[in-house]
């Protein structure tokens, strides 16, 4: 999840909360600071569907516009497959 602004930036029991409303039970919740916000990785014993994560990573509050190009993105099966099909939700660890 991707959050540029430190006052849109959830606490631990707020997203515990909105897991625990969602039925969701995160084994670790990681909170790095990027160069111009947050970013935070929830890890799940379970496996999910593209769009399940868009959904929960937009509950959670991660920025609006990297939702909706996951959205459109995973919306678009087809174009899930090789390289973008293993990246198109990334949190990326410098810029390019």
């Amino acid at each position: 999840m991707d959050y540029d602004k430190d006052t849109l930036l959830p606490t631990i029991p707020q997203l515990h909360s909105l897991f625990r409303v969602l039925g969701l039970r995160p084994i670790a919740v990681v909170y790095k600071k990027s160069k111009r916000g947050w970013h935070i990785v929830a890890v799940f014993p379970e496996k999910y569907k593209p769009m399940e994560l868009v959904a929960i990573q937009a509950i959670c509050g991660s920025d609006p516009m990297r939702e909706a190009l996951n959205w459109v993105r995973a919306s678009q099966p087809g174009q899930l497959r090789g390289f973008w099909g293993r990246r198109w939700n990334i949190l990326y660890s410098k810029k390019i």
